[in-house]
């Protein structure tokens, strides 16, 4: 398919869901009650504003609109832009699992567009030597896909990762997967590789909720025990919740559907997991990269009135 087309595709806007998620978004801002108001972005954006906090819902919501603007205005498609308008803004959820905001635009009063936002797993290339470092999933016998951004996997039997080499070297290197609380839960040592290696690994059995999170796989030297390159990942279960013969919880997917939250746009939650959650305090340490609601967030565009 066409890569300017977003992989989660919102549906029509239903004011009896949608008016209900921003005004809980309003709630959470104002502090007031504002049932029923649909109080849309553009109704609490203040130029004034410092556009660099993005430490509430208001400040990180603001950010994302204006550069979602930013794009829309430089598209060719579009250029030159006379007047634009922003009509509403809803969440998209896949499966119960929150995936993005969508923007919906009036463009010189007369084209409808909508811009699809999500955000990326983050990757780290900590080695010249390294080109490529992603982890994909399988769609059918033939296709591996590496370009879901969210990097989400519901109750995986395998993760396929791939990397590649700017040189190739005669490097002796493993895959290390650690789970949510920074255990290792899997080292593989990766011998006779390609120029683009694509490795699977099984991925155990979903059994307790400590395996739901964000999960991490490092590319890893061992003559030199140094990391070459780390990625994220999220593991959801959609099982419900029910005990086991050994009285043990199984996983009910309502616990998990608030992970990324748009608050947290730029942080991430250290040891990030279901059973942390329920810890009376989590660290949020805040990651300092250049242009952050940037560089975190991926922009997908398509036509509302053509895919409706």
């Amino acid at each position: 398919g066409s890569t300017d087309k977003p992989i989660f595709f919102a549906r029509k806007f239903d004011p009896t869901i949608d008016e209900s998620i921003i005004d809980w978004i309003d709630e959470k801002v104002f502090g007031i009650d504002l049932s029923d108001s649909a109080l849309y972005l553009q109704n609490f954006y203040h130029v004034e504003d410092n556009l660099t906090k993005l430490n509430d819902t208001s400040g990180a919501l603001k950010s994302i609109e204006l550069y979602a603007r930013t794009m829309l205005v430089k598209h060719p498609k579009f250029h030159p832009v006379r007047s634009i308008e922003l009509q509403q803004i809803h969440a998209v959820f896949e499966l119960g699992i929150f995936q993005g905001y969508t923007f919906q635009y009036t463009i010189d009063d007369r084209n409808d567009f909508e811009i699809f936002v999500t955000q990326n797993a983050h990757t780290n290339i900590f080695s010249d030597s390294i080109k490529q470092f992603d982890i994909g999933f399988t769609i059918d016998t033939r296709d591996t896909v590496f370009i879901d951004r969210s990097r989400t996997f519901l109750d995986p039997v395998l993760v396929t990762v791939l990397f590649e080499w700017k040189s190739k070297k005669n490097e002796d290197i493993s895959l290390v997967m650690k789970d949510p609380s920074g255990n290792i839960f899997a080292r593989m040592s990766i011998e006779n590789f390609e120029d683009i290696p694509i490795v699977d690994i099984m991925f155990p059995e979903i059994t307790t909720e400590c395996m739901i999170g964000i999960w991490s796989m490092d590319l890893v030297s061992n003559r030199l025990n140094h990391t070459l390159a780390s990625l994220d990942f999220l593991i959801v279960s959609v099982k419900g919740m029910k005990k086991d013969h050994n009285n043990n919880w199984n996983i009910d997917i309502e616990t998990v559907d608030s992970f990324w939250p748009i608050a947290g746009i730029c942080s991430v939650r250290k040891d990030s997991n279901v059973c942390s959650k329920q810890e009376p305090k989590i660290m949020t340490i805040p990651l300092e990269i250049k242009d952050c609601d940037q560089n975190r967030w991926s922009a997908f565009y398509y036509d509302v009135k053509t895919n409706w």
